[in-house]
């Protein structure tokens, strides 16, 4: 970052992978449940999961581009451990607390790891979203919640007739200039 700030007015978050905010903490599905929300993804779609053979290009191999799933998988590697210091060292939270520019966190409601129960906000998106909130309202970034998107088609619509994610996000860009 120069001594002119970022060089840009917007930040757009889309349906983002936690990251290191430290001291924050977002509590995290375990890995074994994350798991299950995974093999999950698709089912509402009818494709089955992604363990599904559905749309597997014939004469492809299973693990081949194109070809089936090897099988379910299992659970993600353990990240090695990291100390406090460590993470506190390389948050990403006093940038983004200190910038000026604006910021938009968006999910789609169908996104993997979402519990309706509790929200349609992904736990990560909300937990960034307070604690940006805390350093006043200038600092509090917009939430867009995509209704009926997932993880993949929040982004994929964009340019295409369905502008349900692209309508707000062109209205929130016009409004920064």
């Amino acid at each position: 970052m120069g001594t002119q700030g970022c060089g840009c007015k917007g930040i757009i978050f889309m349906s983002p992978a936690a990251f290191d905010v430290a001291p924050l903490s977002v509590e995290m599905p375990a890995p074994q449940e994350f798991l299950k929300m995974f093999m999950l993804a698709g089912k509402t779609c009818s494709a089955g999961g992604p363990a599904a053979t559905d749309g597997a290009l014939p004469g492809k191999a299973a693990g081949q581009p194109g070809g089936p799933s090897k099988g379910p998988m299992g659970p993600p590697p353990a990240a090695p451990p990291q100390d406090a210091a460590t993470q506190l060292a390389r948050s990403s939270l006093p940038a983004l607390q200190a910038s000026t520019a604006k910021i938009m966190l968006a999910n789609g409601e169908l996104d993997i790891g979402i519990d309706p129960a509790h929200g349609e906000v992904q736990p990560f998106v909300q937990a960034l979203h307070d604690e940006l909130c805390k350093s006043g309202s200038a600092h509090c970034p917009t939430l867009l919640i995509a209704k009926g998107h997932s993880h993949m088609s929040i982004v994929f619509s964009i340019d295409t007739p369905d502008t349900s994610v692209s309508a707000p996000i062109l209205a929130w860009i016009k409004q920064l200039e």
